[in-house]
């Protein structure tokens, strides 16, 4: 029996979102927004997700994506907030963004 591939994500800096949430939280929230912007949720089953969230409002993705014996690291995506604090919408505006550049780098 094969076993199933499972997408994996990592945040650092939580506590730099006005709101608190939990790391896993990011992680579905971000997994999921990009699973329904790339419309192909099984591909992303062993993706790997790497979200940084700093103090001085920056936040940083860098996804992984092995397909068989390859594997794909895609760019570096970030978004800068400098007019007000971390939200959990910019969680979802950087998933956008990775979708995005994952398509372009694709094509």
């Amino acid at each position: 029996m094969t076993e199933v591939a499972q997408e994996s994500c990592r945040v650092e800096g939580v506590e730099h979102l006005e709101q608190t949430v939990a790391s896993e939280a990011v992680c579905e929230l971000f997994q999921r927004r990009l699973a329904s912007r790339l419309e192909d949720p099984v591909r992303g089953a062993s993706r790997s997700i790497s979200i940084e969230i700093s103090k001085s409002g920056t936040i940083d993705a860098s996804v992984t994506d092995p397909s068989g014996a390859s594997v794909t690291p895609f760019p570096t995506v970030s978004i800068d907030v400098m007019d007000r604090g971390l939200k959990i919408s910019d969680i979802e505006q950087l998933a956008d963004a990775v979708a995005q550049a994952m398509t372009a780098n694709s094509n």
